[in-house]
């Protein structure tokens, strides 16, 4: 693979990881959605503190059954899927720029293999970070993903003018 290829793959994962999330942050406020499923959305999208590398939503281990426990109490009291994330997320740590961070080490090195412009398909949530870091909206796009449910996208682009 060469290292263009090898940026190019890096970038795209990169930017997959963010998008991944902040997927499983935008889904979790459909009302049709049973509570077991609304609890599992977000215990995708947060890490158990015992099992590595696993989410809470999969792992087998006792504090993360107190925890997806936490979640659906949560739910019930009519807290949203943001303020039951920001729950369990240390504000120390919340909003540090790992997002922008991510985004900026991919395009730098994107950037050291020739590409001059950078675009991405990005979940609604993420859409304003990524117009804070000089991407814009090219098209708004529908992705069908199976039982009459589809996720937003937005198409976004950063133009080598953009590109520093």
């Amino acid at each position: 693979m060469s290292g263009r290829t090898r940026s190019f793959a890096v970038l795209a994962a990169a930017i997959a990881v963010v998008g991944l999330a902040a997927l499983i942050a935008s889904r979790g406020s459909d009302p049709t959605r049973t509570l077991d499923e609304r609890v599992h959305e977000i215990g995708a999208g947060l890490r158990c503190p015992v099992c590595l590398n696993l989410s809470v939503a999969d792992s087998p281990s006792k504090l993360a059954g107190e925890m997806r426990s936490e979640i659906e109490t949560q739910l019930r009291a009519g807290r949203s899927p943001d303020q039951i994330r920001a729950f369990f997320i240390d504000p120390d740590y919340a909003r540090r720029g790992i997002g922008r961070a991510i985004l900026d080490t991919c395009e730098r090195a994107a950037r050291t293999q020739g590409f001059r412009r950078f675009e991405m398909m990005a979940t609604l949530p993420g859409v304003r970070l990524y117009q804070a870091c000089g991407y814009f909206a090219e098209e708004h796009v529908s992705y069908p993903v199976g039982d009459g449910v589809s996720i937003p996208f937005v198409r976004m682009r950063k133009n080598e003018s953009q590109v520093s």
